[in-house]
């Protein structure tokens, strides 16, 4: 007979899941991830003991250990500070993967050493419609980033490992520039899912605005005479 947790018990064990989950991922590509949370769910999820340094050391092998201690550091920083906006809990997520469920794409793109006018118009298309949304609510924009990075790997099937993942990263810090090669059909899902949860978040009244602007903008660089923001609309 299985013995049934606490509610306590079972909001820590989720609580805990949920900050290796946000912990991790800036770190390992969402397929190393999943393999991560089911080692920490099957050895140290039940463990009142648990040895963070020995989990961390276990999983960050080979060119993955000199990030080891930056790892620990910031799963720690998520277990004790109550203030940080964990991930939601990746457990049907987990389920999924072990079930044979989740399709990960063999790496098909290579990051591009000088961006090419379209993937100049997209990055500024996607940078100015966050900024559209920041100027009229801050938080509701992070909740639209996490809204993306927590779908965007539905698209698996149309974009390749290393683009969900950088996708992941970009809207999670909103820093740098998209460096993988992305066709218009690609750039057009990803923008699809950018104005879905825009108007989730802002209502399609709102969403429209800032996307109109933000084309309005992009159309006056000198990449978007060889490549029109609407060609992703």
């Amino acid at each position: 007979m299985i013995q049934q947790k606490s509610g306590s018990a079972l909001n820590d064990v989720t609580m805990k899941r949920r900050a290796v989950y946000t912990a991790l991922q800036p770190f390992f590509d969402m397929k190393q991830v999943l393999e991560a949370l089911w080692h920490w769910e099957d050895n140290y999820a039940s463990d009142h003991k648990t040895s963070i340094r020995k989990f961390i050391n276990e999983i960050c092998v080979g060119d993955m250990k000199d990030k080891a201690n930056a790892m620990y550091h910031n799963l720690m920083l998520n277990l004790q500070d109550r203030n940080i906006e964990l991930d939601e809990d990746p457990y049907s997520l987990m389920l999924a993967y072990r079930g044979g469920k989740l399709q990960f794409a063999e790496p098909k793109s290579e990051k591009l050493l000088v961006l090419t006018p379209p993937m100049v118009v997209f990055n500024r298309l996607l940078q100015g419609f966050m900024e559209q949304l920041a100027s009229i609510e801050h938080y509701y924009e992070f909740k639209v980033r996490e809204y993306v990075g927590e779908n965007v790997g539905e698209y698996s099937h149309e974009l390749d490992l290393q683009q969900v993942n950088e996708i992941r990263v970009w809207m999670k810090y909103r820093e740098g520039e998209l460096e993988y090669n992305y066709n218009p059909k690609q750039m057009s899902r990803v923008l699809h899912l950018l104005y879905i949860a825009a108007c989730e978040f802002f209502g399609p009244t709102v969403a429209d605005k800032c996307l109109s602007q933000a084309v309005n903008a992009v159309e006056r660089i000198p990449e978007a005479r060889q490549f029109a923001p609407k060609q992703i609309l």
